[in-house]
């Protein structure tokens, strides 16, 4: 019994695939979260470009009120974003003396 202790501990195959086998599991995590980093940048840029769109066609034109400049907002907002992943997100629009303030919020 003793014998076959000793040759099983001096036995060195398969050391590979248990070091191979706990390597694997941070690996798998780590490009989890590298994919859920990806795909937040990709909708953060996405909507900013959007909310960027919507406050540019609410300052341009120059003959609307405040409340017609936040409905355009919204509206160029809500079409930027249409067919999208990130669809589902809002918009909040506050127009003071001179500027627009476009805000994009999403819960993905």
């Amino acid at each position: 019994m003793i014998c076959q202790a000793k040759k099983y501990a001096s036995d060195a195959r398969g050391g590979a695939a248990i070091v191979f086998a706990l390597a694997v599991v941070p690996l798998i995590g780590a490009l989890g979260v590298s994919l859920d980093y990806g795909r937040a940048s990709t909708s953060r840029s996405k909507m900013q470009s959007a909310a960027d769109g919507a406050a540019l066609a609410a300052v341009k034109e120059p003959n609307l009120t405040d409340a017609q400049r936040i409905d355009l907002a919204k509206r160029i907002y809500s079409a930027n974003t249409r067919n999208t992943d990130v669809s589902n997100s809002s918009v909040s629009v506050l127009v003071e003396k001179d500027k627009i303030v476009v805000k994009a919020y999403s819960t993905q």
